[in-house]
């Protein structure tokens, strides 16, 4: 364990809420899988976070570095 994490975020349990969400269907898109979440989020919201991070709408979770999901954590509600 760090002492000092490399990404600082928000708020670290949605951090992991995202990542948990983003895995949870394999083989998904990730706008996808985290549509299906519990964040009262629809998919166009989840799109314009995509987007607005210039994060392509096809990509699979396991494409995004910790700093993608850290990037994307912070702009959840």
């Amino acid at each position: 364990i760090l002492a000092n994490p490399d990404v600082k975020v928000k708020d670290e349990k949605v951090l992991f809420a995202v990542i948990r969400q983003a895995f949870a269907q394999r083989r998904k898109k990730m706008v996808n899988s985290l549509a299906k979440g519990d964040f009262n989020m629809t998919k166009e919201d989840w799109e314009r976070i995509l987007k607005s991070l210039s994060i392509d709408l096809s990509i699979r979770a396991e494409d995004l570095s910790l700093f993608d999901f850290a990037k994307i954590s912070d702009l959840v509600n």
